[in-house]
């Protein structure tokens, strides 16, 4: 994988590395972030802005399974549930 931490603003890699350590490594085989936070932008201040990733992964199942024991609040049941 290429060094995708080459082009973003200094202090921001750490940042990203940060995030990425909560999901599963395995299986994963792109990241990348866009949003108005991922790159500085002139007369904003970063922290106010969003940003989003993207996780591609061989095999999806395989990745939420081990992402649902890692962080399972980021999961919800609602949809389901018998009771909808």
């Amino acid at each position: 994988m290429n060094d995708i931490f080459s082009y973003l603003q200094v202090g921001q890699s750490g940042f990203f590395s940060r995030i990425l350590e909560r999901f599963p490594v395995e299986d994963r085989t792109l990241v990348f972030a866009y949003g108005s936070g991922v790159f500085e932008q002139t007369g904003q201040n970063i922290r106010d802005n969003v940003t989003d990733l993207v996780i591609v992964v061989e095999d999806a199942e395989s990745w939420h399974r081990k992402n649902l024991v890692k962080n399972p609040n980021d999961y919800t049941c609602e949809p389901y549930s018998k009771h909808s």
